[in-house]
């Protein structure tokens, strides 16, 4: 092996093992704050849903407003509007027609339970279906009793989720919880999950492709 490739794959290497790190540390800050109201093997319920939902958010930030401007168009003209939409969020099989995201829903943080459930609901069938298996409703509710869930979303929107920032490869790491994880992140999780947030048009589209995200997400990244 060359000086050159030797050096690549050396600088490779270092970029994945502080993107792990960072990954890491992130999960802990989300856990300090869970701490005490949640037991260590419960942290997975608030931070798996959360993850799927910021990637989600990230992968459709570029279209966010081209999605909400076709669907106020088409509206009460359409009989299936949904086609339209997931093409004009990019084609990954899914979109989000609420004009809240994730930044949006600190704005108004004595509502943020009631909006954060408004912004689940917006999404079309297939994500809100995989969503709704984690019964994250369940854990806002808690979350927001403890005076957590503004700390808590604060978090994730802090997080850049966007496939041009943490690679698929990566996410699936996330998610699969390696030993550079917190041990109390190892949550039982289906492979349909774990393709959910590492590749969302193959888990709902069911998509060939695994690489379509980055191929598609664009470079904008969400706010």
């Amino acid at each position: 092996m060359g000086q050159n490739a030797r050096k690549a794959r050396s600088t490779g290497g270092n970029v994945a093992e502080v993107q792990v790190k960072n990954h890491a540390a992130f999960i802990w800050s989300v856990a300090d704050l869970l701490r005490g109201d949640y037991k260590q093997s419960e942290y997975g319920k608030v931070i798996l849903p959360l993850t799927v939902l910021r990637r989600f958010d990230c992968v459709l930030a570029p279209t966010k407003d081209a999605v909400l401007k076709q669907a106020k168009a088409r509206e009460g003209k359409v009989v299936n509007v949904a086609p339209i939409l997931e093409r004009e969020a990019g084609g990954f099989g899914f979109y989000n027609d609420s004009p809240l995201d994730f930044q949006r829903l600190l704005d108004d943080p004595a509502q943020l339970a009631g909006n954060l459930r408004q912004y689940i609901a917006h999404f079309s069938s297939e994500a809100r279906e995989v969503v709704d298996k984690f019964r994250f409703d369940e854990q806002i509710t808690k979350l927001a009793q403890a005076n957590l869930l503004y700390m808590v979303v604060s978090k994730f929107v802090d997080i850049d989720l966007h496939p041009d920032t943490v690679s698929n490869l990566e996410m699936g790491h996330l998610c699969q919880s390696t030993e550079s994880l917190p041990r109390f992140f190892r949550v039982p999780v289906t492979h349909r999950e774990i393709e959910l947030v590492a590749y969302p048009a193959a888990a709902l589209a069911i998509s060939s492709s695994r690489s379509v995200v980055s191929e598609r997400a664009g470079s904008s990244r969400c706010q």
